[in-house]
């Protein structure tokens, strides 16, 4: 599970069945791959991650995974 941390400004993967952090991506920052904001995310049906970020972020972000 992911979850986005407008405090922090990283997307949390939390292990759906413990509730557990087991990692996160990103940090504060403008490039690729820093946040700033992160307010919504989504996953397709190809596990890409797409994050939306607000305030002066103003962006979508696509992460790939790789194989």
């Amino acid at each position: 599970m992911f979850e986005t941390d407008l405090g922090t400004y990283v997307v949390w993967m939390i292990a759906r069945e413990s509730g557990n952090v087991i990692g996160s991506m990103g940090r504060p920052g403008r490039m690729a791959g820093d946040f700033i904001l992160p307010h919504s995310i989504d996953i397709d049906s190809n596990n890409v991650i797409y994050v939306a970020e607000t305030g002066t972020g103003n962006r979508v972000q696509k992460f790939v995974p790789v194989k």
